[in-house]
């Protein structure tokens, strides 16, 4: 049985670098997801996983990993849907995470939701919070946009 999708741990990745983690914990993560059966891991992403494992002993910018993970996506055939958009959404609103971050992991996909215009709005909407606390949302709003984007309705903002 697998624990994560690639998808998953993608999206973990992000956040990790988002929140500036600690580059140490980050090589410890990518270990232990390097030794854990990660549905779909190609060579590719098996790579990454050794290359971010092995960084502990090495000085890497968040940009770089940044740089890192966006090479990754363009790279691949990811497409970041909906319903993952939402379940990602839905565990930062329940960790309560700080809108500033929940905007600037927003923000990240800017390039990635080409294929679905009405995400890429809701990711675009989602990132302006990090300009201002009047265009924050309440987590009662953010869980009304991951029900609407659950259910496959038009998210209303």
């Amino acid at each position: 049985m697998y624990s994560y999708t690639k998808n998953q741990v993608l999206q973990h990745l992000r956040i990790k670098i988002i929140k500036r983690e600690d580059r140490k914990n980050i090589a410890q993560w990518a270990y232990k997801k390097f030794l854990e059966r990660i549905k779909d891991m190609n060579p590719e992403f098996e790579q990454l996983l050794i290359d971010l494992s092995c960084m502990q002993d090495q000085i890497i910018s968040y940009e770089q990993l940044e740089d890192r993970l966006d090479n990754f996506y363009m790279g691949d055939d990811f497409l970041y849907d909906r319903l993952e958009f939402a379940k990602d959404l839905r565990r930062q609103v329940q960790k309560r995470v700080d809108t500033y971050f929940i905007a600037q992991w927003a923000g990240g996909f800017h390039f990635e939701l080409d294929h679905d215009l009405m995400l890429s709005d809701v990711a675009d909407r989602l990132a302006i919070m990090c300009c201002d606390e009047c265009f924050d949302y309440s987590y009662e709003e953010l869980n009304k946009i991951v029900d609407q984007l659950i259910a496959g309705e038009d998210v209303t903002l």
